[in-house]
């Protein structure tokens, strides 16, 4: 793909946006972009610092966010079991108490979760991966 774009000014900053975040490939930078993919690796070389700026910048903004701190996060989650346990005093069906007993068994787990306390739930999908390398026989390179 031939760089039909420039990458200045606004566009420059939401590349070096984008570099920071760390998330796409410079493939699909290059797509989102209109450039060639060593336009984007060029691009990244020669802002480098901009990008490291931007990515410390992102990284405390996320830190003053109350949720991304464990602390309170499980201040929270203790303060709905809490409550929970106010609304379970009161509970008058079988119903009532069913439901109030799964979400308080929810956010204890999460707790745990976020504790390091039990393994991270996983799902086995069974899928099997399977590489080709277009034009070489592999039977043949043993």
């Amino acid at each position: 793909m031939a760089d039909a774009r420039p990458l200045r000014g606004h566009t420059a900053v939401k590349l070096i946006h984008e570099c920071a975040l760390g998330v796409r490939s410079e493939e699909e930078l290059a797509a989102e972009f209109g450039v060639s993919g060593p336009a984007i690796h060029y691009f990244k070389e020669r802002n480098a610092a901009a990008i490291t700026d931007a990515r410390q910048n992102i990284e405390s903004e996320v830190a003053a966010l109350w949720i991304a701190k464990l602390w309170a996060r499980l201040a929270e989650l203790q303060d709905d079991v809490e409550r929970i346990n106010e609304q379970l005093e009161t509970a008058d069906t079988a119903a009532q108490l069913r439901v109030l007993y799964g979400a308080k068994h929810r956010a204890l787990r999460d707790a745990a979760e976020q504790l390091g306390e039990l393994a991270p739930r996983q799902i086995n999908v069974g899928t099997t991966v399977r590489y080709e390398i277009a034009g070489v026989d592999l039977d043949k390179l043993a």
